[in-house]
């Protein structure tokens, strides 16, 4: 069973996971920089690309990540 995302609750941001591809065909992704496609708490990090707490484990929905708010660190370009 597959859902979309439609937005975020409580203090959480959904961030989309950048993924990266190499010429070679290497897919990877930096483990902390990511679209932010839903923040209840602050809706001007929606879709923008969002620097988050590597270091930190977070719930996982496919290429998807609930990142709490206080763990977002700056939005990047």
């Amino acid at each position: 069973m597959s859902y979309s995302i439609v937005n975020s609750v409580g203090n959480y941001a959904v961030v989309k996971i950048e993924k990266t591809e190499t010429a070679s065909g290497i897919v990877s992704s930096h483990g902390n920089v990511g679209m932010c496609v839903a923040c209840s708490m602050d809706s001007d990090l929606n879709n923008k690309k969002v620097m988050f707490n590597g270091r930190k484990k977070y719930e996982k929905y496919g290429d998807f990540m609930f990142v709490p708010y206080s763990d977002i660190f700056c939005v990047v370009n």
